[in-house]
């Protein structure tokens, strides 16, 4: 099978991922110490988002390791959840991780620096195959440090895309050197292990094996006419465990194929919010791929933008689109098709084109932003062709590498605590009913964890307080700003006070367990 002369590492079986590293060290070393420096302040942060309700309520039933099988007959969130997720791969790992580390998140976060620094130098050797060493170093190093990584490597449920990524990466690595060499039954068996794993961590590698096609068709046999250019017995052999998949998630969801009712983000919108749904989710993403700025794990503040006019997200939309499309005059136009390629395939899954449990979740861009290691990749390889802005090129490369990290270190010490990561987000988007409400709530749980004496004149206290209002005053139908005031009452043992507020917590979102039961406490002691 010819291979056209600098479109592909010459020698493609020496690759970075599973060995034959040929004085590669410094270059890989060096990305380690990227990917780990950029995200090492956020090892010791404490744990936010959904991170409690994994650690200790969906793996608190786990009886030792023999018990890990039984997670693979479950979906992802057991009772607690309607979504229609399934990833029993994921489960299993995390539940493996709790059985080693408890409930700290410390253990939890070291594993997913390690996989982000591992995935960042996977990352290179794909790269490597289709640009020069250096080029390929600096596509990968914008990656190990880009500040949108920092929701999936410094949060515990953040580690499904990381593992999605690294069985990916893993399972591409090997198809590439199989088109230019036979592979043992042992080899290819690991290319569609690797993607059935892949699947198991996260739903959204399901469209992993386009990577390969874009591989096979632009570089491999791109003289070739018609469907055979892109397809093979060897990439119509991803079939086997994408069926093996979907036969074991219909046997534990049946039919639930995305998350429904409350679980869905688009419930209950009318025809056109759901369309500007669209238009805010890719606008959103494309403008945290380039600019990662008042970042955060809750993205709800976008509802402005759905229900109104979303013109800075479609700008946003066509810009990156009229970008993207215009690179492929500038720079090697196959890099810039596997560069858009990734964006394309990495994006669909969560564009919200089939509705999914949220607006926007940086963690969504972990596989998406190896397009964007593609393209800068490409852009400093052309710049060091010897164009006549060569020189300014490179240098603006440079100072976005640079004020990576610095944002990534940024974004890790603002998330260090939940009261710091709400408090972060509040300050940056303020009409943010939710971040309000979770504000306060965060700081009561600080106060009553640290021992505090919870009255009126406390300064956290009134900080929460202040919360909660400005929640209620933003949203009167949101259930979190209810539920705080409830739990500002019941913790001053104002019980009467309180039941108020937790019914109308649950009448706003039935399906809140936590509520109903602060709603009977309250109840039970006022009867007493």
């Amino acid at each position: 099978m010819p291979v056209p002369t600098g479109a592909i590492d010459s020698h493609p079986a020496k690759s970075i991922a599973l060995g034959g590293w040929y004085g590669r060290w410094a270059w890989a070393l060096s990305l380690l110490f990227l990917a780990v420096g950029s995200f090492g302040l956020g090892l010791f942060n404490g744990a936010l988002g959904d991170d409690q309700l994994l650690l200790s309520q969906r793996l608190a039933g786990v009886d030792g390791f023999a018990g890990l099988w039984g997670l693979f007959t479950q979906s992802y969130w057991g009772p607690l959840h309607t979504g229609g997720l399934y990833r029993p791969v994921m489960l299993w790992l995390l539940g493996a991780q709790r059985l080693c580390f408890g409930t700290d998140p410390v253990g939890f976060h070291a594993v997913s620096l390690l996989l982000h620094a591992g995935v960042s130098v996977l990352c290179f050797g794909l790269l490597r195959r289709f640009l020069p060493k250096p080029a390929a170093f600096m596509g990968a190093a914008v990656f190990a440090c880009h500040p949108i990584h920092a929701e999936a490597v410094i949060t515990v449920y953040g580690q499904a895309d990381l593992w999605a990524a690294l069985f990916m990466l893993v399972s591409l690595d090997r198809y590439a050197a199989w088109l230019h060499k036979p592979l043992s039954p042992t080899q290819r068996l690991v290319i569609y292990g690797a993607y059935l794993l892949s699947l198991g961590c996260k739903e959204s590698a399901v469209l992993g094996p386009t990577a390969m096609v874009l591989i096979r068709g632009l570089y491999v046999s791109p003289d070739a006419r018609g469907w055979r250019r892109w397809v093979s017995g060897r990439e119509a052999g991803f079939a086997v465990p994408l069926a093996i998949y979907l036969v074991a998630r219909f046997a534990v969801l049946g039919t639930r194929a995305a998350p429904v009712g409350e679980g869905s983000v688009a419930w209950g919108y009318p025809l056109w919010a759901r369309a500007n749904l669209v238009i805010v989710t890719i606008g959103t993403y494309l403008r945290l791929l380039v600019l990662p700025w008042g970042q955060t794990i809750y993205y709800g503040h976008l509802r402005d933008a759905i229900f109104g006019q979303p013109w800075a997200q479609l700008l946003w939309l066509l810009g990156g689109v009229a970008g993207l499309l215009g690179l492929g005059r500038w720079l090697d136009r196959r890099v810039v098709a596997q560069g858009n390629g990734w964006l394309v395939w990495g994006l669909l899954p969560v564009a919200n084109l089939l509705p999914i449990g949220v607006v926007v979740a940086e963690r969504c861009l972990y596989l998406p932003s190896i397009g964007v290691a593609f393209l800068v990749g490409g852009a400093f390889d052309r710049a060091r062709s010897g164009t006549k802005n060569s020189l300014w090129v490179m240098a603006a490369i440079a100072l976005v590498l640079a004020a990576s990290v610095g944002l990534s270190a940024r974004t890790c010490w603002r998330w260090r605590t939940p009261v710091s990561h709400w408090r972060a987000t509040a300050a940056d988007h303020p009409r943010s009913p939710k971040a309000h409400a979770t504000l306060g709530i965060a700081l009561l749980d600080e106060m009553v964890q640290g021992g505090e004496v919870l009255y009126p004149s406390n300064p956290r206290w009134v900080e929460a307080q202040r919360a909660m209002e400005r929640a209620i005053e933003l949203n009167p139908q949101s259930p979190d700003a209810w539920k705080g005031k409830g739990l500002l009452a019941m913790s001053r043992g104002e019980y009467r006070e309180a039941i108020p507020y937790f019914e109308r917590a649950y009448s706003l979102r039935p399906s809140d367990q936590n509520t109903y039961n602060y709603l009977l406490r309250c109840r039970e002691a006022v009867e007493h």
